[in-house]
């Protein structure tokens, strides 16, 4: 439900045109969807959690502190645990508790929901550009060919030792970026800005579509080209470069570089290379 573009987002006061579509009505009735399964979910986390306790928990022997005690339950390892467990035992920032049940359905989410369609686009586009510039492709497969072999695939491990990987996934990123026009944000207050005034409550967008193809910043910038990046590797997305702008730089982008680069080296794409 994030790709539809709904026009209230961009001309605030034809907002009325997304609710009368019934989109919000679908998206609340999603949103309380997930959160019941999320909450089912986690209420069996928690009995599964109390019934190991339960199965756990010693009389105290005779002679030994609570502070013995404690230390020889932290040192227990449960090799079933995952990702939820750690979030629920994980102490909240305050240091009086654990994290809410919110804050850790609120995760789930985002590891599950967000970037799923950002990270297919990518992916599509780096495939796609790879596939009309074999030469890039070429070169590719031959980092990857040294790098890693042909008898398995790349890790994450790997990413730091694949520059041109590196290289290909950000000119991928700015030729075709996951949010051209970046994610909405609102001013919570009157701002100044190279002179023009802005009121408090104004929506802004960042035209990233058009900054990362401007002729006056990028040279040759239509063209796919992944060594401008090989020239210069201090450009990156993280915030940095203003040349260069992913609003969804993060763990997602990973997933996309480490995806481009596994597809690459276990098909080859009927490259002669492989």
């Amino acid at each position: 439900m994030s790709a539809p573009l709904l026009i209230g987002d961009f001309i605030p006061w034809l907002n009325w045109v997304t609710t009368m579509s019934g989109f919000k009505a679908r998206m609340n009735k999603a949103k309380a969807n997930i959160d019941s399964f999320l909450q089912t979910f986690l209420e069996f986390k928690k009995s599964k959690l109390m019934q190991q306790q339960k199965i756990q928990k010693k009389p105290q022997a005779a002679g030994s502190t609570n502070e013995e005690e404690h230390a020889d339950e932290e040192q227990q390892f449960d090799p079933e645990a995952d990702l939820v467990d750690a979030l629920m035992a994980q102490r909240s920032e305050d240091g009086k508790g654990n994290l809410s049940e919110d804050s850790v359905k609120g995760i789930i989410q985002d590891m599950l929901l967000a970037g799923t369609d950002t990270n297919s686009l990518t992916v599509g586009w780096g495939l796609a550009e790879l596939l009309r510039n074999p030469i890039v492709m070429t070169k590719l497969q031959n980092e990857l060919d040294t790098v890693i072999g042909k008898d398995r695939i790349v890790t994450e491990t790997d990413l730091p030792h694949l520059p041109y990987l590196e290289a290909v996934t950000k000119e991928v990123l700015r030729l075709h970026p996951t949010a051209p026009l970046g994610i909405p944000h609102e001013s919570m207050q009157v701002t100044r800005v190279l002179g023009f005034k802005f009121p408090s409550k104004t929506r802004l967008f960042a035209n990233i579509y058009a900054i990362q193809r401007d002729p006056m910043v990028w040279e040759r910038p239509l063209e796919f080209d992944p060594e401008r990046f090989i020239k210069n590797p201090e450009i990156n997305a993280r915030g940095n470069c203003l040349q260069l702008i992913d609003t969804l730089w993060s763990w997602s982008t990973y997933v996309s570089w480490n995806a481009i680069g596994c597809l690459v080296c276990a098909t080859g794409f009927g490259s002669p290379c492989t």
